[in-house]
């Protein structure tokens, strides 16, 4: 199954949080510590590692209060491989910014939430699980990000 919906994280915040993989992070997601991980933070001070989702509504917002709440200088550093920069388009919304019209966040958090979480021990998750043509010879169900940018 293909999904619109951004699948995985950036390397920084998988660095930081100190969870092992993709699979363990979903785990944890929506439980102490992380259990207000899927709210998104009202207000800039309320921006966390177990809690990155920023905006909630617009106002007084920038980008810059992420990069400041994680302690980051290189902008890249929250963005996923596969949103980074190319020769042909330049990068895409980070995933834990949640306000206009390319934002992702949102969609991540409900897909997230509502579709992988509950089946996390029925599906197998490309390509964190292994190559895909070792995950299709499991004959598993497959949930992967089709990326139009490009390939991982």
């Amino acid at each position: 199954m293909g999904f619109d919906f951004p699948i995985g994280l950036p390397v920084a915040y998988g660095s930081a949080s100190g969870l092992a993989d993709f699979r363990a992070a979903l785990r944890a997601f929506g439980s102490a510590p992380y259990a207000q991980w899927f709210d998104v933070a009202e207000h800039r001070d309320e921006i966390s590692i177990h809690r990155p989702f920023y905006p909630m509504r617009p106002g007084g917002t920038q980008r810059q209060h992420l990069f400041d709440a994680f302690n980051i200088e290189d902008r890249s550093d929250l963005l996923r491989r596969c949103e980074r920069a190319t020769a042909v388009c330049g990068d895409a919304c980070m995933l834990f910014w949640t306000l206009g019209g390319n934002q992702v966040g949102k969609a991540a958090i409900t897909g997230w939430r509502e579709i992988i979480i509950p089946n996390l021990d029925d599906v197998v998750l490309w390509p964190f699980d292994g190559t895909l043509s070792e995950l299709m010879k499991s004959g598993a169900t497959i949930v992967a990000e089709p990326s139009l940018r490009r390939a991982f």
